[in-house]
């Protein structure tokens, strides 16, 4: 039996797993109780690593939901991808000359693999699904060239990089635009004949040109679904969610930062006015003269202070 502290961490490191892969979507929540009686374990261990979580970034805590897996932001996706672009061109500019013959077969392999299979996802009809085919092609990919680079550390950071986001949304937008994934494809195969060629310099360029977009279409992802939640289906089977509620009320959608007073919905009401439950008329502090609310008086009171 692990102590405290290795339970936490295996627990903590279990989760994060299934959130990776897609088996926790994006705005799920994750319920202190559910968890305990998936593994097996008491509510404090699993307060714990959920806490972990947290710091970490990959959940946050929602006002009147309680722990959510995060929803990342455009602008955060754009600025980890640039940063990895960087990293990614270094790793292939240094990998030109370390690459032999069965690892070049071995890139093209996984690039078809993963193009075949993305068509496939896609013409099964599983296009915006949490569960789309995510065998880790694309992942397996990049992959080779952080090893073939010979820069352990590079390697580990690069991998540190990827794991910021769920891996499962990067099948996913490949499956829901056909125009990227041919793009991918298309890319990745001119990477592996510059590669081939021993270019350093094409190679780099590629890699970097190639991250970017995939960022940008990463961050249009989450942008178009910045404001919905995962709504439940065949995930609540599993026994470790349940269907989160949407977010309807005003309070909490402007915690959540998704409405504001200029752009609030017809339905929800106004600001209440300040004089509710007064009398019609108040008495005027200096003169005793009664004035209307909104108005001052014409017999010598004073107007109130005018705001630029």
């Amino acid at each position: 039996m692990p102590d405290g502290n290795a339970l936490v961490d295996d627990l903590a490191a279990r989760i994060r797993e299934k959130i990776m892969s897609g088996e926790i979507p994006i705005g799920a929540p994750l319920r202190q109780a559910e968890l305990a009686e998936a593994f097996g374990i008491s509510r404090t261990p699993v307060r714990e690593a959920l806490r972990q979580l947290q710091s970490g970034g990959l959940i946050e805590v929602v006002p009147n939901r309680g722990a959510v897996v995060r929803v990342p932001v455009p602008w955060e996706v754009r600025e980890v991808y640039e940063i990895r672009a960087e990293l990614e061109a270094l790793a292939a500019r240094r990998s030109v000359e370390r690459l032999d013959p069965p690892k070049i077969a071995e890139l093209r392999a996984v690039n078809d693999r993963m193009y075949q299979r993305s068509l496939a996802a896609a013409a099964a009809g599983t296009t915006g699904s949490p569960f789309a085919n995510n065998d880790g092609s694309n992942d397996a990919f990049h992959t080779l060239v952080y090893e073939a680079s010979g820069n352990t550390r590079l390697a580990r950071m690069l991998a540190e990089i990827n794991d910021a986001f769920p891996r499962n949304v990067s099948a996913l937008v490949l499956i829901d635009n056909p125009r990227h994934r041919d793009e991918n494809f298309a890319e990745h195969r001119e990477l592996v004949d510059a590669l081939e060629a021993g270019d350093a310099d094409k190679a780099a360029n590629i890699m970097r040109s190639h991250v970017l977009s995939a960022g940008n279409h990463l961050a249009h992802w989450y942008e178009r679904r910045s404001s919905t939640v995962f709504t439940g289906g065949p995930l609540l089977a599993t026994g470790l969610l349940a269907a989160p509620r949407a977010t309807t009320s005003l309070g909490a959608a402007r915690r959540a930062g998704r409405v504001s007073w200029l752009n609030r919905p017809a339905f929800w009401p106004r600001r209440r006015s300040t004089t509710r439950g007064k009398s019609p008329s108040t008495p005027h502090p200096a003169r005793g003269t009664r004035c209307q609310p909104g108005s001052f008086s014409t017999s010598g009171g004073r107007p109130p202070r005018q705001r630029g």
